[in-house]
């Protein structure tokens, strides 16, 4: 299994040569990039990083979402609160946004912006939003595409300038990279939220 961590300066000043207790495997310091690698194996990629993160993040999220389906307008956070039910619209609209926001492809869930985009507000009663067995069907198969875009992509794909960033946003969506970075992070932004509308739901923890 390779290794690639991040170590501090002072870390990377006192070690050279790390032997892993796993395996007697060693690993030497890339001075360049300040990671360990293990040796006689390529550098991971932030490629690789992404690959990990992308299907992690929503199998954390979507058991909170399957589990909601019969509390969806349960708020974890008083009357004004989000609840599952624009959660899920919200990032099944997010899902195709952020490659549009990558590569311009244009949002195949824009008809979700008015109800679940930015700046929308949570309808206490779902008034007008789409199923929500649909939508989480619809976040699902979303999500299938981007982890297989995200496979086909090269390190240099990864480094091409965003096409249609929102403005105001360009740390955090510069590039390719940047955009994906942010996917994942999204997801575990609204993950706590599901949770306290959980246990506003009086459900127990999924996870200690």
């Amino acid at each position: 299994m390779q290794v690639n961590l991040l170590l501090s300066d002072r870390d990377a000043a006192n070690r050279n040569v790390w032997r892993s207790n796993h395996n007697g495997s060693s690993f030497t310091l890339d001075h360049s990039v300040n990671r360990l690698v293990s040796v006689g194996e390529p550098p991971m990629q932030s490629k690789d990083l992404l690959l990990l993160a992308h299907p992690q993040a929503p199998a954390m999220v979507l058991p909170l979402l399957e589990d909601l389906a019969t509390a969806p307008l349960t708020t974890g956070a008083g009357a004004d609160g989000n609840h599952a039910h624009w959660i899920l619209g919200h990032l099944a609209l997010s899902e195709t946004g952020f490659r549009s926001m990558a590569d311009g492809t244009p949002n195949a869930a824009e008809s979700l912006k008015p109800m679940f985009g930015g700046g929308s507000q949570p309808q206490p009663a779902g008034d007008g939003y789409p199923a929500y067995a649909d939508l989480l069907t619809q976040l699902k198969a979303r999500h299938e595409e981007t982890v297989a875009w995200i496979e086909s992509l090269s390190e240099d794909d990864l480094d091409q300038k965003s096409q249609a960033i929102p403005e105001g946003f360009e740390p955090f969506f510069g590039t390719w990279r940047q955009v994906l970075l942010m996917r994942p992070l999204h997801y575990m932004n609204h993950r706590g939220q599901l949770a306290d509308c959980r246990r506003a739901a009086g459900r127990e923890p999924m996870m200690a």
